[in-house]
């Protein structure tokens, strides 16, 4: 990720009234990085789900051990988000 990556990501955050310690959930979250930034920046107890296992794998390992980030695989264009509660 470059410069723009965070940048979009606050931009989505504070245009979407992101507030802290707010539940997130990232459809598409491939690698996590808005999904991890989101929990760092405003302590989100955040979801990121893909279909990507590499992607998924990657995010876990850069996920802070202990905290209330959480990346999981579903499809969601042809299975949906049924499962969440």
């Amino acid at each position: 990720c470059d410069v723009m990556c965070p940048l979009r990501a606050a931009a989505v955050a504070l245009s979407s009234g992101l507030t802290f310690g707010q539940r997130v959930l990232d459809v598409g979250s491939g690698c996590g990085h808005f999904a991890r930034w989101y929990h760092e920046w405003f302590s989100a107890a955040t979801v990121g789900v893909d279909f990507v296992e590499k992607a998924l794998e990657f995010a876990e390992k850069k996920r802070p051990e202990g905290s209330a980030m959480k990346f999981c695989w579903a499809d969601a264009a042809t299975g949906g988000l049924d499962w969440l509660p």
